[in-house]
């Protein structure tokens, strides 16, 4: 987050950035982490979007179910709010 940036206003930046749309409103972040490999906090904020996502900044994006989400090759933060949100897949 930039100085003086609530969640609201970084969450609509990066989004419009990477994949075209709006934020409209979020809620209070569901989980924080921070990376071995970079400076920054993590925060998992839920929100809600206007528009269709465009692959802006990746090769591609795509809705997947939650029982996929730890077979993806996620980011180490990624990989820790899918397991504490969802299991790691393992039944």
């Amino acid at each position: 987050m930039r100085p003086g940036e609530g969640f609201l206003e970084a969450l609509d930046r990066e989004l419009q950035e990477e994949l075209g749309v709006t934020v409209s409103e979020v809620a209070e972040p569901l989980f924080s982490a921070l990376d071995s490999d970079s400076a920054f906090v993590i925060h998992f904020v839920p929100a809600t979007i206007v528009g269709d996502p465009q692959a802006n900044e990746h090769p591609e994006i795509r809705w997947v179910r939650e029982t996929e989400l730890a077979e993806l090759p996620l980011a180490p933060a990624d990989t820790r709010f899918v397991v504490l949100q969802f299991g790691d897949g393992r039944d």
